[in-house]
């Protein structure tokens, strides 16, 4: 199924161009397999405009099983992107087909979401949705409020159980100092230290309205 996505994620973000950090990328720290095992390929090259993987999982119901997923690149300017970080669609494949499918998306250390309401996907024109327009694209209005006008993803979620709390304080504090690809990095810059710990501060006790 073609699907075309936008989304921010609120570690990396600034309001500055409406753009996430590629710190990650230009430290040549974004592995080329992806750290999801729900789909753990390989891409040749990680391409420079990139901020981190994602994944992008499909449900053909609210409370329904996961029927596909899809580890892709995320653009610095919130597209989600084929491995080129050119083309603006990608393909999750579906033994389902065409059909109306809610639209998830991960990433591990911020707490994921799903679409509002379902998308009808299909295998020839990639269906659009954006998940920064407003909380009205979240289902249970998930999404944070990055500044006026643009939402994103919370960030904190650093042992990437969909619950922002206590947890992730240790999980931070257990890799201070660290330089490298660390879910404890929750802005996505390459280094885990005080930081990090102030963003998780600001959103303990936000969890994920995705139904298990």
């Amino acid at each position: 199924m073609k699907l075309a996505a936008r989304l921010f994620l609120q570690g990396p973000y600034s309001a500055s161009g409406d753009t996430m950090s590629t710190a990650l990328r230009n430290y040549d720290l974004i592995p080329k397999t992806s750290p999801y095992p729900e789909d753990r390929r390989t891409v040749d090259a990680v391409p420079a405009a990139v901020t981190d993987w994602l994944l992008l999982q499909l449900r053909s119901s609210a409370t329904g099983a996961v029927v596909a997923s899809r580890s892709v690149l995320l653009r610095k300017d919130g597209r989600v992107v084929n491995d080129d970080a050119i083309t603006e669609e990608v393909i999750i494949p579906s033994l389902e087909g065409e059909k109306d499918y809610y639209v998830v998306a991960r990433h591990r250390n911020h707490v994921g979401v799903m679409s509002a309401a379902v998308q009808a996907l299909n295998s020839t024109t990639a269906t659009d949705h954006d998940f920064t327009t407003g909380l009205d694209k979240y289902y249970g209005g998930d999404g944070k409020q990055l500044e006026v006008g643009c939402c994103g993803l919370y960030c904190g979620d650093a042992n990437g159980n969909s619950w922002v709390n206590a947890t992730d304080y240790s999980f931070v504090f257990g890799y201070i100092g660290f330089n490298g690809y660390s879910g404890s990095d929750i802005n996505l810059n390459g280094w885990v230290n005080a930081t990090d710990y102030n963003y998780i501060y600001g959103n303990i006790g936000v969890n994920s309205n995705i139904p298990k």
